[in-house]
């Protein structure tokens, strides 16, 4: 066979794992424990701001290896994960000059 498969974006993958669990949408965001419309969001791809902590909730809802998440949205985690580390140390930075 010609040609390489085209890797799956987040959005395709989160639909797909969903529904070979013959949840909806409303029953995942309860097992999850997030909005209805956040399980939405992300299977349209309109809301991409994933964190870590999501990305543990569906490897422990779906019984999932962290490989086997679409790369793309890892990445965007890790990095809003960095950001936040980074912003937390500038405030605590911040304190004590003013201190």
């Amino acid at each position: 066979m010609g040609g390489s498969a085209k890797q799956k974006t987040f959005a395709e993958w989160l639909k797909d794992q969903r529904e070979k669990k013959g949840w909806t949408q409303y029953e995942m965001a309860q097992l999850c424990d997030m909005k209805p419309s956040t399980i939405s969001n992300w299977e349209r791809g309109t809301h991409n701001d994933l964190r870590l902590t999501s990305i543990a909730k569906l490897i422990y809802l779906f019984d999932l290896h962290i490989c086997e998440i679409p790369f793309d949205q890892l990445a965007n985690a890790y990095e809003k994960e960095e950001q936040c580390i980074h912003a937390m140390e500038e405030g605590e930075n911040n304190k004590h000059e003013i201190a």
